[in-house]
C-alpha cells in the first residue's frame, strides 16, 4: 500500500513519530493516565485527567491527537500545575487559536482542546516550562449504546493503520507507534446492573490499570436507558430521557456492504477469530431469521467493490455464506459510491473502519440512508460517522468478537424512518429535540429556568445535540455558553505567569500506543518510554545541538548526526558567489524545514541543524537590500530578518509563523517576500 496523506506515506505518519535527537532519547512527557466512568440510565460521564512532564531542560509543546467516541461530547476541560488550578472557557476555533498562540508567543503555558474532525480531537499543552509538571482533565458525555438490549459503551484510546489519504495536516495527524505503551488507571461505577470490561474477565474496574492498546469497551449487564435533569447555560432545566426503539414490523429493502479489506483480516479477540469472520458468521446468523418480506441485496467490498446478489427471508444467510476472504484495501468510498448508483435507499456497512474515506459531495444529492457498524477495538468512527450522521443513519459497535446483538440492533433500527436530530426552535431558543443513537432514542425538553444556574454534564449534553438546529451564529454562542468543544468551538485556559523564557517550545508529538489487533503493532517488541516524540512528518530534519549561538554567523554542529547522513532540505545548483536564491529554492526551504523542532533554535539564528546548501541560501538571502535595510531599520541581524521572510513562506505552518512573530512582532515578512528581486 502506498497511500498519501498531503504528500506523506501513510505508513510514515503512523510509525514516524519517534526517533532520538543527538542519538539521545528525549523524556516521554505523558507520565500517567485515570479515567474515571460513571453511567447513569444510559448516560455516562467520562473523566479523563492526563499527567504531563517536561523533563528536558528547555519550554517544550505537548501535542496529543487522539479519537473520540463520534456521538461523545467534551463538556469540559480543566488545568493543575502546583497549587494552581485553571479552567477553560469555550471560544470560537480561531479566536482560541489566537489565544492559545498569544500564550505561547509571551512564553505563558496554555492548554488548547479542538476537535480536529468529528470523532479526532487535538490537545495541545504549550510553553511548559523545564522541570514542569501539568495534569489536564477532561470531561465528556456519551450515550450507551444499545446491543440487544443490553447497555454498551465504547472508548476510544488508539486506532489501528488507516488507509487512504488523511485530511489533515501532518503536525495534527494521528500519530500510531508501536515503540511506546501507555497504561491508564480505569475505574468504572454505574447506578444499575454490573459494569464488565469486555476482554478483561470479570474483575472489579476500580483502580484496574489497564494497556491503552484497544479501545474500552464496557456492557452493563442488567443496566437501564432512563431520565436525567440537566441545566443549561441560560438556566433553563431539561429533561433528558433515552430509551430503546420500539419494535417496529416494517419490511426491509436493505443493501449490506460488506468489508473484505485485507486489515478485517485482524484478529479480534486471543482466541483466533478475525474481524470479518466474525462479520460473516453474524451475517449468516441473523440473516437467517429475518422475515419473508425482508429483502437483502449484499455486497463486498476492498480495492473494488462487487454485489454478491439479493434474496428475501432466510435464502439471505446463503449469500452471506458466499463472501470472500480479506484481501485489498479500504476503498469505501467507490464503495458507496456503486451502492448507491444502484439505486439503494437504505445501506448498512459492516467495516473495521480503517480508512480515511468521505463521501460527502457524494451523498448531498442522494437521499439515502447510511448506517454502520464498526468491528474491531482499533476502529476509528470519524469518518463513517460522519457519513451516517448526515444521511440520518447510526453507528453501531461490535462487542468483542460478538457481532450479532449490533447487527440485530442495525437490523430493527433500519426497519424505521431516518433523522438524526429534529426538534422545535423558537426564536434561537431549543423547546424540543429528538435524536437516534446506536439504537436509543433520546429526547430533551426544556423547561423553565431554574435556581441552579450553573450547566451540568447532562445539561450540557442536550445542548450539545441541539447545536445543529440553530444558526450558525446562534449555534457558536450557544456553544460557548454551555463550555462546548464542536466544529464551531474549541476549549482554551492559560496562565498569567510569564516564563523567562519566551522562544518557542520545541514541539513534542505523543503517539497513541500502537493498536494490539494490529499485526505490524504486535510484531515489534514494546519500548520503555523513555523516548523522542516527534512530529508525525515527513521529511524530517536530522537535528542536533539547539543551544543558542551568534546570529552574525554559522558554527558547525558539535556532535556527530544520527547514524544516517543529513538529507539535504534544498536540492539544486550551487549557489555563485553574490547571487541571490531563486523564489522556488526559497519556498522549498521553507516548507521543507521542521519548524516544529527547529523554530527554537532557529529564532535565535542558530541554524546549525540545517545542511550547508540550506544555509548558503539563507545568507544570499541575508545579502539582499530588502532584508539589509530593514534590517538596520530595526537593529537586528539581516540572517534573522531572512529567516523571517523563510517563515513567512511556508504557508500554513503555525510553528513557522510563531518563528516569524518570535524574531519580529512589528516586522512584515510577507511585504519584504514580495519586494525581493529573486535570481531567475
Amino acid at each position: 500500500m502506498i497511500a498519501t496523506a498531503l504528500g506523506h506515506r501513510i505508513e510514515t505518519l503512523n510509525e514516524g513519530a519517534t526517533c532520538f535527537l543527538d542519538g539521545d532519547g528525549r523524556p516521554m512527557p505523558l507520565t500517567d493516565t485515570e479515567i474515571d466512568v460513571q453511567i447513569s440510565c444510559g448516560l455516562a460521564t467520562i473523566t479523563t485527567t492526563r499527567t504531563f512532564r517536561n523533563a528536558e531542560e528547555v519550554p517544550i509543546e505537548v501535542v496529543l491527537t487522539m479519537p473520540v467516541g463520534f456521538d461523545a461530547v467534551v463538556t469540559g476541560l480543566s488545568a493543575s500545575i502546583g497549587e494552581r488550578t485553571f479552567e477553560a472557557q469555550a471560544k470560537a476555533k480561531t479566536t482560541a487559536r489566537e489565544v492559545y498562540e498569544n500564550a505561547i508567543d509571551d512564553g505563558r503555558l496554555a492548554v488548547l482542546h479542538e476537535e480536529a474532525l468529528r470523532g479526532v480531537h487535538i490537545l495541545s499543552v504549550g510553553s511548559l516550562p523545564a522541570g514542569e509538571e501539568v495534569s489536564v482533565t477532561l470531561e465528556a458525555v456519551a450515550p450507551l449504546t444499545n446491543l440487544d438490549g443490553v447497555p454498551f459503551l465504547r472508548i476510544p484510546v488508539t486506532v489501528g493503520h488507516l488507509y487512504g489519504t488523511s485530511p489533515l495536516l501532518p503536525a495534527d495527524d494521528l500519530a500510531v507507534s508501536a515503540h511506546v505503551r501507555h497504561e491508564a488507571t480505569l475505574t468504572v461505577t454505574a447506578d444499575e446492573g454490573a459494569v464488565r470490561l469486555i476482554g478483561n474477565s470479570d474483575l472489579p474496574i476500580r483502580g484496574l490499570r489497564i494497556p491503552l492498546d484497544r479501545a474500552i469497551e464496557l456492557s452493563v449487564e442488567g443496566g437501564v436507558f432512563g431520565q436525567h435533569q440537566g441545566v443549561t447555560a441560560d438556566g433553563r432545566g431539561v429533561q433528558i430521557s433515552l430509551s430503546l426503539l420500539e419494535r417496529n414490523d416494517a419490511p426491509l429493502a436493505l443493501s449490506i456492504l460488506v468489508d473484505r479489506s485485507g486489515s478485517t483480516g485482524a484478529a479480534v479477540n486471543s482466541s483466533g477469530s478475525t474481524v470479518f469472520s466474525a462479520m460473516k458468521s453474524a451475517l449468516v446468523r441473523e440473516l437467517g431469521i429475518i422475515g419473508d418480506n425482508d429483502r437483502i441485496d449484499l455486497w463486498q467490498f476492498d480495492s473494488t467493490c462487487e454485489n454478491v446478489g439479493e434474496a428475501s427471508g432466510a435464502r439471505a444467510a446463503d449469500l452471506a455464506r458466499s463472501l470472500e476472504s480479506p484481501r485489498g484495501g479500504t476503498e469505501l468510498g467507490a464503495a458507496v459510491k456503486k451502492v448507491l448508483a444502484s439505486g439503494a435507499r437504505h445501506i448498512l456497512v459492516l467495516t473495521d473502519g480503517m480508512t480515511h474515506a468521505t463521501l460527502v459531495e457524494d451523498l448531498k444529492a442522494s437521499e439515502a440512508r447510511v448506517s454502520a457498524i464498526l468491528v474491531g477495538a482499533g476502529s476509528l468512527d470519524a469518518h463513517i460517522g460522519h457519513v451516517c450522521a448526515m444521511t440520518g443513519g447510526q453507528v453501531f459497535f461490535a462487542r468483542g468478537d460478538d457481532v450479532s446483538p449490533a447487527l440485530k440492533t442495525a437490523l430493527e433500527s433500519m426497519r424505521r424512518p431516518g433523522g438524526y436530530v429534529t426538534g422545535e426552535v423558537d426564536d434561537d431558543r431549543v423547546a424540543l429535540l429528538s435524536a437516534t443513537r446506536g439504537g436509543v432514542e433520546i429526547r430533551a425538553e426544556w423547561g423553565d429556568r431554574v435556581e441552579t444556574v450553573t450547566a451540568n454534564p447532562p445539561g450540557r449534553y442536550a445542548a450539545a445535540l441541539a447545536v445543529p438546529l440553530l444558526r450558525k451564529a446562534a449555534a457558536q454562542k450557544w456553544a460557548e455558553a454551555n463550555g462546548l468543544c464542536s466544529h464551531l468551538t474549541s476549549l482554551i485556559l492559560t496562565d498569567t505567569e510569564i516564563n523567562e523564557d519566551s522562544r518557542p517550545p520545541e514541539m513534542r508529538k505523543v503517539p497513541l500506543m500502537g493498536f494490539a489487533g494490529d499485526a505490524r503493532a504486535m510484531s515489534i517488541p514494546m519500548a520503555a518510554p523513555h523516548l523522542s516524540i516527534l512530529a508525525a512528518r515527513t521529511p524530517s530534519i536530522d537535528a542536533y545541538s539547539s543551544e543558542s549561538f551568534a546570529t552574525t554567523k554559522f558554527r558547525r554542529a558539535e556532535r556527530p548526526s544520527l547514524s544516517r547522513a543529513p538529507r539535504k532540505l534544498v536540492q539544486g545548483s550551487p549557489l555563485r558567489i553574490g547571487e541571490s536564491p531563486k523564489k522556488e529554492d526559497v519556498e522549498r526551504l521553507a516548507a521543507s524545514i521542521d519548524w516544529a523542532h527547529l523554530g527554537r533554535s532557529l529564532s535565535v539564528g542558530d541554524f546549525s541543524r540545517l545542511d550547508r546548501h540550506s544555509r548558503d541560501l539563507i545568507e544570499r538571502l541575508a545579502e539582499a537590500p530588502e532584508v539589509k535595510r530593514v534590517a538596520n531599520q530595526h537593529k537586528i541581524s539581516a540572517l534573522l530578518v531572512a529567516i523571517g521572510v523563510i517563515a513567512s513562506r511556508a504557508g500554513l505552518d503555525r510553528y513557522a509563523r510563531r518563528v516569524a512573530r518570535n524574531i519580529s512582532a512589528v516586522i512584515s515578512f510577507d511585504e519584504i517576500a514580495s519586494q525581493l528581486s529573486f535570481t531567475t
